[in-house]
């Protein structure tokens, strides 16, 4: 069973490495992006061997029933807050708590919807259908950095007939520094962000789901658990 606080990530990458991605992603990288590289290889890698425990220990059921009680408080703050003497209490409550009782029911709302993708991902699991629901975010937070060094464009021409891209070419190269077992087929990788590349310039919601760069607190959190067990870091990139 995998823990943030004690798993430690497989995840190396060398000085070479590092200009080796340069040079198949036409790019520069600086300390701080090679840190990022690093630190998002890691935490894909840390997601994928909790997916594959999760599924075994927690049932779909146990989610479901969590969303329900946090609908049920949301639904007893709704009703308090139709009369001014409720909504003052509640008012004075969150004061009391130290939160903001509005962006305290919009936490509870991002926390609703969360479970309904979790639930998902669950019923998926217990059901065989295996996919990696953690792959657009290596994809996307790599891009980031990818255009952050210069890259240029990041989505999937053809050429001679052959679908091509750098950017896939840059992170192809980069997941081959993650344990063997998570390593993607590179046409697999291709298929996977040509169709969520164009889901985004749609504006459709499978070209926005697991974005990590839209949940910088989260991330930064998960990050920093990570940094604990960080054995592996580049060197130059540790923070004193």
């Amino acid at each position: 069973m995998t823990s943030t606080k004690t798993y430690r990530s497989q995840t190396r990458l060398t000085a070479a490495d590092f200009g080796q991605l340069e040079q198949v992603g036409g790019i520069k990288l600086n300390p701080k992006q090679r840190e990022r590289i690093w630190v998002t290889l890691a935490l894909y890698e840390h997601l994928r061997r909790a997916e594959g425990s999760r599924g075994k220990r927690l049932s779909p059921k146990w989610i479901a029933k969590l969303e329900r009680k946090i609908c049920d408080y949301i639904s007893v703050v709704e009703e308090i807050s139709k009369t001014d003497a409720g909504k003052s209490w509640w008012h004075y409550v969150a004061f009391e708590s130290e939160i903001g009782p509005t962006e305290e029911v919009k936490r509870l709302t991002f926390l609703v919807k969360a479970c309904s993708r979790v639930h998902k991902e669950l019923v998926s699991l217990s059901s065989g259908r295996r996919g990696n629901m953690h792959l657009p975010g290596l994809l996307f937070e790599l891009e980031r950095v990818f255009k952050e060094a210069g890259g240029r464009a990041t989505g999937v021409a053809s050429h001679d007939g052959v679908r091509v891209s750098r950017f896939v070419n840059f992170v192809h190269q980069a997941s081959m520094h993650l344990p063997e077992d998570m390593w993607p087929k590179r046409g697999a990788l291709l298929a996977k962000w040509e169709r969520i590349y164009s889901a985004r310039k749609r504006g459709e919601p499978e070209g926005r789901r697991f974005d990590w760069t839209k949940r910088v607190s989260s991330l930064e959190y998960w990050l920093e658990q990570l940094e604990r067990g960080a054995s592996h870091r580049p060197r130059g990139s540790q923070r004193r």
